[in-house]
């Protein structure tokens, strides 16, 4: 839609300069043919008064030119913007916000450097424990009468596994 406008701004300003130059020949043709003694200066003054009009039609097209430009590229880095701001709010920032508060409620829950047991080990952790691999490559994992076995989880893959596994609550 704007550069339709940007597009017609530019038609009209050449048909105005068009005409302007139409009208200044012909009252230049005919006040030379009128007055023979004088067609030197007539000539002269027709040429410099066209060239003055070429160079108006040229700014003003160059002007209407980038305005528009201007007005497109400020309609689409606002799209671009608003785009990035409903996918950030609708898809980045619920996830961001539950990783950060089982972060939270993990740095609360688990000590580290120390093998939860599988009465006061938290179900959600013993689920992480079983199906996320920590930083070393190791996986923790859960033998019978021992409770959790294996490196101690990190703040980050706790909250990761929270997250991932918190709706179903596997134990």
């Amino acid at each position: 839609m704007v550069l339709v406008a940007a597009a017609a701004a530019a038609v009209v300003a050449v048909v105005v300069v068009a005409v302007v130059v139409v009208v200044v020949g012909s009252s230049s043709r005919s006040s030379s043919s009128s007055s023979s003694s004088s067609s030197s200066s007539s000539s002269s003054s027709s040429s410099s008064s066209i060239v003055v009009v070429v160079v108006v039609v040229v700014v003003v097209v160059v002007v209407v030119v980038v305005v528009a430009v201007v007005v497109v590229v400020i309609v689409v880095v606002v799209h671009v913007l608003v785009v990035v701001v409903v996918v950030t709010v609708i898809v980045v920032f619920p996830f961001v916000t539950r990783l950060i508060r089982n972060i939270l409620r993990a740095r609360s829950n688990l000590n580290p450097g120390v093998q939860a047991d599988a009465g006061g080990a938290d179900p959600v952790m013993v689920a992480a424990a079983r199906h996320v691999r920590v930083h070393a490559g190791t996986q923790c994992f859960r033998q019978p009468g021992k409770g959790v076995v294996g490196q101690t989880l990190g703040l980050w893959e706790v909250g990761l596994a929270r997250s991932r596994f918190e709706p179903r609550r596997e134990i």
